[in-house]
């Protein structure tokens, strides 16, 4: 008889991943993924000392996809207009994994909440590209972190309603409510001059 096939630390992460895609955090447990490998929970635990720890691997390939939907083309027209879009697909084509990241208990203020993703933690590369969106304006470090977390709150409302199939939008529409909302928001008293920090 053959040696059974070892199962490697990489094809438990594999499986989680495609669980949490299709049935959400709940349906990621050591019984389900041993059932999609066809083997016992043994080899699990053999690689990850603890559900808890096998979940952060999980979360941190989940982020990697996240991040690949929002990585700013800074050679593309309206990269900033593109991470919104992005956040929004990225709600769209993988509505588990948002609801995972995003719709989780939390209890952050809105701001500590945006700075926990690391596509927002080099706040230069914002300063850049926010500032390309008016030439002729130009913040500081605050003014960015405070405008990008508002426009954020609002294409998060708009993701939201699409991951959860509540609201039927095309690329269009959102592109045109996005560019609108952050034109509203950039046409705001504090932001029309730069402030000391």
């Amino acid at each position: 008889m053959p040696p059974k096939a070892k199962i490697h630390k990489q094809d438990i992460l594999d499986k989680a991943y495609e669980l949490a895609r299709t049935k959400g955090i709940s349906g990621v447990n050591a019984r389900a993924i041993a059932k999609e490998l066809n083997c016992s929970v043994q080899p699990i635990f053999r690689n990850f000392a603890t559900m808890d720890e096998l979940k952060m691997e999980l979360v941190k390939k989940m982020l990697d996809t996240y991040h690949a939907y929002v990585k700013i083309d800074e050679t593309k027209e309206k990269p900033y207009m593109q991470m919104g879009m992005g956040y929004i697909h990225f709600a769209k084509e993988e509505p588990e994994l948002y609801k995972i990241l995003f719709m989780s208990e939390q209890k952050l203020a809105p701001e500590q909440f945006v700075m926990l993703d690391e596509t927002y933690k080099n706040i230069e590369k914002y300063a850049d590209v926010t500032k390309k969106l008016d030439s002729l304006h130009r913040m500081n470090a605050k003014q960015i972190n405070d405008f990008h977390t508002r426009v954020w709150i609002f294409t998060h409302g708009l993701a939201t309603l699409v991951a959860t199939r509540t609201c039927d939008f095309t690329d269009e529409q959102l592109e045109e409510l996005l560019e609108e909302e952050v034109m509203a928001i950039r046409s705001l008293d504090k932001y029309s001059k730069k402030n000391e920090d």
